[in-house]
């Protein structure tokens, strides 16, 4: 049978169904991609993970496994150590021989990304990349270096590689469980794509040509996502904003769920797509929503400055003013409108009033996930403070097998470099911390060096930093004279080491430390956990930021279709670019911007709650007017296309207001 072509008359509502379909089956597609990349990254954490001989008491002990943590550019990875204990033993996934003494195996991206750094260099010997095979991710970094001794103790002794259970370690330990990764997909992604695809297919439904283009829309819609699936399935794909990879190979895995599901999609489409329009609710901006809007907003403000006690005033004032904000930005649209002699667009409170919901309030509600996601805390916040005070001039050594020759000999690398190291201990009974150094090292910090332990009273920013970070700001410190090479005896074991140099010493430190302890050492800054805690949250903020611009982009893209539909109506026999341009894109534009103030208005009360560690990024309302703009000038061209004698009279369904 042949298909007639689509006239002009019917190019709106027939675009608007197929977009809204391709959409929808890029939603649904898009929790089939969650599951196949969880489902990858869960086989290959399997397949790589140690086989703990405490869980396989009756098989043979072939590999020593310990891991480790460093970081490059403040983003930690981990640090494997292995040994074999058997001659034929396998070795992990990912690497074709064992790294050898002093010799290193890093990933790809480990060695891109921390080149700067000399993170080549920093473990022993590159002897190696490893594989795809060994990674999670292409984008994983990772290090797998020589265990030097099998007599280590706080060891993993394993028989093997890959367990049904296994000890999860690098990129995966930083995964999130699958229910919340799917719950925040449904929310943000499905069911705004199910909102488009409603009201794209009320509005078509609602004229009789459209409605018999209906199926070939539907169709099309659905047929658009396969290229889509060929893609994922054959090219690693890079998520913007995050940076995030999906493997293709996961991907491909699930080939044929993704068919299957194509097929699903186009079926329930069609089946919702025979049902007519129904009336819709008309939105008008009233007197009143301003009135509520006013009251609302003193209450969050109020409930904010009365301190935490008002918290539930301020929230209940909160969800006052995000719900009535559309009815205050609706009548200051029309307001502009009637001033500026707009008529046309004065005339249509209905359409207005629906971009006014469709723009501002997923714009609002999700700058208020990004502030409260991405939210620092006091440990945290000390942290960077430390670290714009001194920099990476002290850095903590944590590390196994420190003994007298090797603290030593660590000690004596250090010395050609103008570097300082301080060993400090701690009274099992009072908690007091000692800190150990040359006569030299004490002075420098304005510490006293004696025989016997002196109080530390020093006002050296390095000395206050680090009496900060080892016994808080209630603690008791005190300083000793240390002889390198003379150990006395009664003296405990250090719990770390403390190297004290001029600023960008770290990697250098990391270096000569991997070299001389024998279990992977731990060297950081002071308080570097938190900044890596901190540096999560900001991470999952992007994440929010990535979907929350998804849910603006569909919401807005509904909202234009709906606005577009009252317009039609209203110029009876079609309308220009001109009154497109002013009907539909400036009043978008002007909603972004009033609802971004009034979104960075309500972020700063929400930032007092958290006093002041949330996270305020400009960079949101960048990407919020590129996706506002870019839906508001695509539109209104494609609404002035769409005009014709097809929308002359009002038709059943779409009420306008």
């Amino acid at each position: 049978m042949r298909v007639k072509p689509v006239v002009k008359g019917e190019l709106l509502p027939f675009t608007a169904v197929a977009a809204a379909t391709a959409v929808l089956t890029l939603a649904v597609l898009a929790l089939i991609v969650v599951v196949a990349d969880h489902d990858g990254r869960s086989v290959r954490d399997a397949e790589r993970g140690p086989r703990l001989a405490s869980r396989h008491p009756g098989e043979r002990v072939t590999v020593l496994w310990a891991p480790g943590f460093d970081d490059v550019g403040g983003i930690q990875h981990a640090v494997v150590a292995i040994a074999p204990l058997t001659h034929g033993a396998v070795p992990p996934p990912g690497l074709s021989r064992w790294p050898g003494h002093g010799e290193a195996v890093l990933s790809p991206a480990l060695l891109r990304e921390g080149e700067k750094e000399g993170i080549g260099e920093r473990y022993g010997r590159l002897a190696g990349l490893i594989s795809r095979e060994g990674l999670v991710s292409v984008e994983e970094r990772l290090a797998y270096v020589r265990l030097p001794r099998t007599d280590l103790p706080k060891v993993y002794r394993a028989t093997g590689f890959g367990d049904v259970n296994p000890l999860v370690f690098g990129e995966s330990q930083e995964r999130q469980g699958i229910s919340s990764l799917l719950a925040a997909v449904v929310l943000f992604i499905v069911f705004p794509a199910c909102a488009l695809f409603v009201t794209a297919t009320r509005v078509a439904t609602a004229l009789p040509p459209a409605r018999r283009r209906l199926p070939g829309a539907l169709a099309g819609g659905t047929l658009v996502a396969g290229p889509v699936v060929v893609v994922l399935t054959t090219t690693d794909v890079r998520l913007p904003v995050t940076g995030y990879v999906l493997s293709a190979h996961f991907m491909a895995r699930w080939l044929w769920p993704m068919c299957a599901t194509l097929g699903a999609v186009a079926v329930v489409a069609a089946l919702l797509g025979r049902k007519r329009a129904y009336a819709a609710p008309v939105h008008r901006a009233t007197t009143f929503g301003v009135r509520a809007f006013v009251g609302c907003t003193c209450v969050t403000a109020a409930g904010t400055f009365a301190g935490t006690g008002a918290a539930v005033v301020s929230l209940l004032g909160a969800v006052g003013f995000v719900l009535t904000l559309p009815a205050v930005i609706t009548a200051a649209v029309r307001r502009g409108a009637v001033m500026s002699s707009r008529s046309r667009l004065a005339g249509a409170p209905g359409g207005v009033s629906r971009l006014a919901w469709a723009v501002a309030v997923p714009l609002v509600l999700v700058f208020q996930l990004v502030v409260w996601t991405g939210r620092s805390s006091e440990a945290s916040d000390a942290a960077r403070q430390t670290f714009e005070r001194i920099g990476t001039s002290v850095a903590t050594v944590h590390a196994g097998g420190m003994s007298p020759d090797r603290i030593t000999t660590f000690h004596a690398r250090l010395l050609p470099k103008g570097w300082a190291l301080l060993k400090a201990t701690r009274d099992e009974y009072t908690s007091t911390v000692t800190l150990h150094g040359e006569c030299r090292t004490l002075s420098r910090l304005g510490m006293e060096c004696a025989d016997i332990p002196r109080p530390v009273r020093s006002t050296d920013p390095r000395a206050r930093e680090i009496l900060r970070w080892t016994v808080g700001t209630t603690g008791d410190a005190l300083s000793r004279r240390w002889r390198p090479g003379k150990e006395e005896t009664g003296v405990p074991q250090p719990e770390f080491l403390l190297v004290v140099g001029e600023k960008d010493t770290l990697g250098e430190v990391k270096r000569i430390a991997y070299r001389i302890f024998p279990r992977v050492p731990a060297v950081d800054v002071l308080g570097a956990s938190w900044l890596t805690v901190e540096l999560g949250a900001r991470r999952t903020a992007t994440w929010v930021t990535l979907l929350g611009l998804i849910a603006l982009a569909l919401t807005t893209a509904a909202g234009l279709i709906r606005a577009s539909a009252d317009f039609h109506i209203l110029a009876g026999e079609g309308i220009s670019r001109k009154v497109a341009w002013w009907g539909l894109a400036v009043p978008v534009l002007l909603i972004t911007l009033m609802a971004s103030a009034a979104a960075w208005w309500l972020g700063g009360m929400l930032n007092m709650h958290l006093e002041g560690r949330g996270w305020l990024p400009w960079s949101f309302f960048g990407g919020v007017f590129a996706v506002t703009g870019t839906s508001a000038l695509l539109g209104a061209p494609a609404a002035a296309a769409g005009s014709a004698k097809a929308w002359r009279k009002p038709y059943s369904g779409v009420a306008s207001g």
